[in-house]
């Protein structure tokens, strides 16, 4: 018997150590309130949504005032560069702004296949994943209402064409899933390409 589980099961390693966020995260109201992030580096291109996460992060107390965030892809530009370190250092800063106090919802870009994603999956355990054969790549879940499915269209065109009718088949059970919830009012999908 399938089932849209709530969002609960988050996980993010910070210098090898992880964190799982906390049971209480589904406020009572409906608003949910998101950052959309995609293309990010720690180069000056990015400063200025760099800066303005900080800026958000000094004047709200809760997590930047904000429910979740979602990075859409394309963290840092090729994380395995410099044996990993350029990856390293990307997410050291995003942490100290942003992925130690809200949740993160991670979706793979065309720049974070290096060794079939093993940067991101070390690093986050998105929601419903554990037992997931994609890993963080194709996953979902509930919160506030709304129904948010994270599919990764670039790895099944470009990288695993041979996982294309499998990952389509998924969105397809998922979304009859999410029809028949009277309490969804919302769905969203989330792929990078």
């Amino acid at each position: 018997n399938q089932h849209l589980s709530m969002f609960s099961q988050w996980k993010i390693s910070s210098n090898g150590t992880w964190t799982a966020w906390p049971d209480n995260l589904g406020k009572t109201e409906k608003t949910v309130r998101m950052i959309i992030l995609a293309d990010m580096d720690t180069s000056p291109i990015s400063q200025g949504s760099r800066s303005w996460l900080s800026t958000r992060r000094d004047r709200n107390t809760d997590g930047l005032g904000t429910d979740l965030i979602a990075h859409v892809g394309d963290f840092a530009y090729d994380l395995q560069d410099q044996a990993g370190k350029h990856g390293d250092e990307f997410f050291a800063e995003m942490s100290k702004r942003i992925t130690n106090r809200v949740p993160y919802i991670t979706n793979f870009g065309n720049h974070d296949n290096y060794a079939d994603g093993e940067f991101l999956n070390y690093r986050f355990r998105m929601p419903n994943t554990d037992s997931s054969q994609w890993r963080n790549r194709n996953y979902d879940f509930v919160y506030k209402g709304m129904y948010f499915m994270v599919c990764d269209v670039g790895d099944i065109t470009r990288f695993h064409p041979e996982n294309e009718q499998a990952v389509f088949d998924w969105v397809k059970s998922r979304l009859e899933i999410a029809n028949q919830r009277k309490d969804i009012m919302w769905k969203v999908f989330m792929s990078h390409k």
